[in-house]
C-alpha cells in the first residue's frame, strides 16, 4: 500500500513546475528571436523540423 500512495516518479511538486516552465518559456523566446536573426521563415522551420523527426 505504500508503494501505491507514493507519487509518480515524474510528478513534480508545483513550485518546481512553476520554475521549468518559467525558464522553457525563456528558452522559446531565445529560439525564436535566433530564427528572426537568423531570417528563417515559418516554412524552413516546419521543413527543418519535419526532416528532424523523419
Amino acid at each position: 500500500m505504500p508503494l501505491a500512495e507514493r507519487p509518480a516518479r515524474g510528478d513534480l511538486t508545483g513550485e518546481m513546475r512553476e520554475k521549468l516552465t518559467e525558464e522553457v518559456k525563456e528558452i522559446l523566446e531565445l529560439l525564436k528571436s535566433t530564427w528572426r536573426n537568423l531570417g528563417i521563415i515559418e516554412t524552413i522551420h516546419y521543413t527543418c523540423y519535419a526532416w528532424v523527426l523523419f
